[in-house]
C-alpha cells in the first residue's frame, strides 16, 4: 500500500501506544507488531533525513552542538527552508506492506479518536 511518510509516522505512533496496553488478544498484539515492525522499517530513514535537515537549518552553539530549547527542541535559523524541505519529507510516498483490521479489531485495541484516524487506511470492514 502506498502512503505519505507523515501518515506512516502517525500510524507508528498510534500502533506504539495501542502495542502498550494490557489485556490485548495476543493473535492482534503480533498484528500490531508486525505492522509497527514494518512502518518503523519505512520510517526510520526519515528521521535520519529529518535529523540532517535539522543539522543543517539549525543554530550551533561553539562547540558546534545544536542549541535547543523547551525540552529539546531546536533552534532553527531558517525555519522557512527547513519546514519547506521537511514538508516535502513528509508528503514522499512509499510503498509499505501491512496486514490490516477489521472494524473488530480496532474495538478490541480501544484506541482514541485520534488514533483511528490514523490508521484508517488500514482498516476493513471484514477480511477477505
Amino acid at each position: 500500500m502506498k502512503l505519505t511518510n507523515k501518515q506512516m509516522i502517525n500510524m507508528q505512533n498510534a500502533l506504539s501506544e495501542i502495542g502498550k496496553k494490557e489485556g490485548i488478544d495476543p493473535v492482534l498484539g503480533v498484528t500490531i507488531a508486525r505492522n509497527n515492525y514494518e512502518l518503523i522499517r519505512m520510517t526510520d530513514p526519515v528521521e535520519k533525513e529529518k535529523e540532517k535537515l535539522l543539522d543543517r537549518y539549525g543554530r550551533h552553539d561553539e562547540k558546534g552542538k545544536l542549541v535547543t530549547v523547551d525540552g529539546g527542541r531546536v533552534v532553527l535559523e531558517d525555519g522557512k527552508k527547513y519546514n519547506e524541505e521537511y514538508g516535502r519529507l513528509l508528503e514522499a510516498e512509499g510503498e509499505v506492506t501491512l496486514t490490516q483490521f477489521t472494524m473488530n479489531d480496532i474495538k478490541k485495541m480501544s484506541p482514541t479518536p485520534n488514533q483511528i484516524m490514523h490508521l484508517l487506511p488500514i482498516v476493513v470492514e471484514k477480511k477477505k
